[in-house]
């Protein structure tokens, strides 16, 4: 139709190649339409060898969903929005891949990416935002990523949501491990304001950064990176 949607309802889809003396190439998985999540549990993997999986259009979860990217040494693209409109995803996990591109800002609850024994080589955001920051009285998420070669981002943002009187909100951490990182524009983790006043405001986020190779390179360029705590009856940490 005009506006077509692919939506995936707690959907396991599998290209894997077979076993060998190498592992054989996984089938591509492309979407060329937006697609969303609509329950938990969705996953795409092409196996542990070749085998692109490519987002064009926009993809989100209307219901805050979960997805698990395995990539295997092919590449991951998001051209489109990620959780864009106030769509974002639930957990984003990333556990393998070559290369990611993540080419549009990019909303979820909490990010990961190369946190388990397979391995992502590289990951470009440049231009693009990464955010788990928390809705109205939640928390910010944590985002966690980990290259073995070159990870560049441009804006990772991990505040607490707004109070609306549940008391204020904390900020989610940034966990940045790559062989050499490049950071462009900044990291923000607020935390969020006790608009009561009565209680204290919310924890800022802690941020960790590491470059892991054996000539270690971390770029800031011209970078701001907040974690002021929140407002109220005492400033949060």
């Amino acid at each position: 139709d005009g506006d077509p949607t692919i939506t995936l309802d707690g959907v396991a889809i599998d290209t894997s190649g077979g076993t060998g003396n190498a592992d054989g190439a996984g089938g591509q998985v492309q979407f060329t339409t937006a697609l969303s999540l609509s329950s938990a549990g969705s996953s795409i993997t092409t196996g542990a060898g070749a085998g692109d999986i490519l987002f064009d259009d926009a993809l989100d979860s209307a219901t805050n969903q979960a997805l698990t990217l395995t990539a295997g040494t092919g590449v991951v693209t998001f051209t489109g929005e990620v959780g864009g409109s106030g769509n974002a995803l639930g957990q984003l996990t990333l556990l393998s891949a070559d290369t990611v591109n993540v080419d549009s800002n990019l909303s979820a609850s909490r990010v990961e990416v190369g946190q388990t024994a397979a391995v992502v080589r590289t990951l470009d955001a440049t231009g693009a935002t990464i955010s788990t920051a928390g809705g109205d009285d939640t928390n910010g998420g944590d985002v966690l990523i980990t290259t073995s070669e070159l990870l560049t981002l441009d804006s990772v943002t991990t505040s607490g949501g707004n109070d609306t009187g549940a008391g204020a909100t904390s900020a989610g951490a940034v966990t940045l491990d790559g062989g050499d990182v490049a950071l462009l524009t900044g990291i923000t983790a607020l935390g969020g304001d006790d608009n009561g006043a009565d209680a204290a405001g919310g924890t800022g986020g802690s941020v960790t950064v590491t470059a892991l190779d054996g000539d270690p390179t971390i770029t800031l360029d011209g970078v701001a990176i907040d974690t002021s705590g929140g407002t109220g009856n005492a400033d949060g940490a």
